[in-house]
């Protein structure tokens, strides 16, 4: 799939950051209008992480009942 940059992006420079100390100095460097865009995408990415810890974390919890129950011969 071809993907084309928005217009304010054709002349911007990019770099690959992938250390946190990295991503840091890079999330320094961007306008405060990116800056609460990442922040706000931070937030939204920290509720998804949480609530799947915490689906994954009630799965297992009844997966663990199940198996006891057939362990038991229940």
């Amino acid at each position: 799939m071809e993907r084309h940059l928005p217009s304010w992006q054709k002349n911007a420079t990019f770099s690959l950051v992938s250390t946190p100390a990295e991503i840091e100095s890079a999330i320094q460097k961007l306008p405060t209008v990116q800056l609460l865009a990442v922040a706000a995408w931070l937030d939204d990415y920290r509720t998804m992480i949480q609530s799947s810890e915490n689906l994954f974390e009630r799965l297992d919890s009844e997966e663990a009942g199940i198996a006891g129950q057939q362990w038991l011969g229940e």
